[in-house]
């Protein structure tokens, strides 16, 4: 029996592919740079803030100073955090499915991005728990981070749903026995992901 229903974040609550786009297009708006550079600089730092080596501020610091900017203050930051277009529709369909199942979210990202986000939507009222692979070091391409999470749920894989907009996520949770569902970020065909969920919570 399903107990828990986890959410990806960017793609799936958020209607941004990956965080790193709209931050990019926040950045090259406010310095007038070009986005798609500013993408090719942040590919580096991907794994060592999503795995809580560096902070999302410490590696736009670094990216923006080989454009000559060295200004960046924690301000500028958090309006970058706060351009995350939010899909309300699917938080809603989360507060939902939490008046008869857990919810909670499994996501790889940076702490400081998430944790502002969480703060500012009180989140952690619906979700819970908030898996971020830079709080527990190890990103969706290991078996381990779902490991932290169905632990952290108190419950078995096999009583969980995890919903990602990545199907090699979705490979890699399948294997430790947690119902996964892709969901196409570009469609987001909402009835189609209902359907799927409630195929996998009656089986």
């Amino acid at each position: 029996m399903i107990k828990i229903i986890f959410f990806d974040l960017d793609g799936v609550l958020t209607k941004n592919k990956v965080g790193s786009t709209v931050q990019s297009a926040f950045f090259a708006e406010k310095y007038n740079l070009s986005q798609q550079e500013l993408l090719e600089k942040r590919r580096p730092y991907t794994v060592k803030d999503n795995t809580g080596l560096m902070t999302n501020f410490e590696a736009y610091q670094e990216i923006l100073k080989d454009f000559g900017i060295d200004n960046l203050t924690i301000d500028i930051m958090e309006e970058s955090f706060a351009a995350t277009p939010v899909d309300n529709r699917m938080i809603e369909f989360a507060k939902k499915l939490k008046t008869d199942y857990k919810v909670g979210i499994i996501t790889d990202n940076t702490k400081d991005r998430v944790d502002y986000l969480i703060a500012m939507y009180n989140w952690a009222a619906i979700f819970d728990p908030i898996i971020n692979s830079a709080e527990v070091g190890t990103m969706k391409n290991a078996t381990k981070i779902f490991d932290i999470a169905v632990k952290q749920a108190r419950c078995k894989h096999n009583e969980c749903i995890f919903i990602d907009n990545s199907q090699k996520n979705i490979d890699v949770c399948n294997k430790t026995g947690i119902h996964g569902i892709f969901f196409d970020d570009e469609v987001r065909d909402y009835e189609k992901l209902l359907n799927e969920i409630e195929t996998k919570l009656s089986s």
